[in-house]
């Protein structure tokens, strides 16, 4: 069966709750983390913003199967690099491992008249400073963004950040490649890596342009 498509968002408009994205289920892999790991599964739950936004624009067919794991901020920052270290195993078997957050993301900072483009100081500060931590590879600065200029200001909650922890877990010794860097309404942060040994690997995935 298809995954049904969870619209966990509030006061957005309409068309955002009209898309649809029914994938199919990667209920093997599902089962053999929930195994490996030690976590529960619920094939009926169906897929959240977080997995379908970024899958509608990179695979719009909804041809890829896809399973979602939760991220659990009271595990806290290292638990999240640990778990994507655990999951590593899966990019040998060609499976793409989808980070989906955002790096700055303080919704009651937001200039809604700015639609994209432009960042205000100190969100540009943040993701300097984010960026200089992630290519020196400062794992301890990374699980600990709190630390880093306006870092209370850009991750008030660490749900949106925790994905980006995972995904450096699992990419092992690779290169973090700068895949989008734009912002929108003054503060959030649309930035995206991929990791990878070979930038090559990147044209693919480089040409998904966000709208």
């Amino acid at each position: 069966h298809r995954q049904h498509t969870l619209h966990d968002f509030h006061g957005f408009p309409a068309k955002l709750y009209e898309y649809r994205y029914p994938a199919l289920p990667a209920t093997d892999y599902a089962n053999e983390l929930a195994n490996r790991l030690g976590i529960t599964t619920d094939h009926a739950r169906g897929l959240d913003h977080a997995a379908w936004v970024p899958m509608l624009t990179m695979y719009p067919q909804a041809d890829v199967p896809v399973m979602q794991i939760s991220v659990s901020p009271q595990s806290g920052y290292v638990a999240h690099m640990e778990l994507g270290r655990r999951l590593s195993f899966l990019r040998e078997q060609g499976v793409l491992i989808l980070a989906s957050g955002v790096l700055v993301h303080n919704l009651s900072r937001l200039d809604w008249s700015v639609r994209q483009g432009k960042a205000d100081e100190w969100a540009k500060e943040f993701i300097d400073e984010f960026h200089t931590a992630l290519v020196a590879r400062d794992e301890r600065t990374l699980c600990a963004p709190h630390q880093l200029h306006s870092g209370q200001l850009a991750i008030p909650s660490p749900e949106h950040y925790l994905p980006f922890l995972v995904a450096y877990g699992a990419s092992r010794d690779n290169t973090a490649y700068g895949i989008c860097q734009t912002w929108r309404h003054g503060s959030l942060s649309m930035h995206s890596y991929c990791f990878t040994r070979d930038h090559r690997d990147i044209d693919d995935v480089s040409s998904v342009k966000y709208r």
